[in-house]
């Protein structure tokens, strides 16, 4: 399990280009998420399936120039397989306004998958740089 969410925070972080961004994204919606993941944004909108998440994502980073993101206090309880996080995701939109999302992420993982995903956050704000 360890090693999987090694994969996970290794493939978030990985500063390469968008179109290198997106596969290291699809990669972790294909090796790590169970086919029937339940995700949660913001505790409204729920997502049910792989293949939903992985449509999901595709259309974020369609909408942006590049993206970059680290994971901060990264917190892994091994006997209940749970998984708690800070994440900065900074990011250019289409329009070139840089912006930050700063949020927690939960994950219960199941079998050396993630079988559901919570994200809470803020609004995203504006960055100057």
């Amino acid at each position: 399990m360890i090693q999987s969410i090694e994969i996970w925070k290794t493939l978030l972080e990985r500063e390469k280009s968008l179109e290198q961004k997106r596969a290291d994204h699809l990669q972790i919606v294909d090796q790590l998420y169970a086919d029937d993941i339940v995700q949660v944004e913001n505790g409204h909108e729920t997502i049910h399936g792989k293949a939903n998440l992985r449509a999901m994502e595709s259309d974020n980073l369609d909408k942006v120039n590049w993206v970059k993101t680290k994971v901060k206090n990264l917190v892994f309880d091994e006997a209940k397989s749970m998984l708690w996080a800070e994440l900065r995701v900074d990011f250019e939109t289409k329009e070139g306004v840089r912006k930050v999302l700063l949020e927690s992420v939960f994950q219960q993982w199941e079998n050396g998958k993630i079988k559901v995903q919570k994200f809470y956050y803020g609004p995203i704000k504006t960055t100057e740089e």
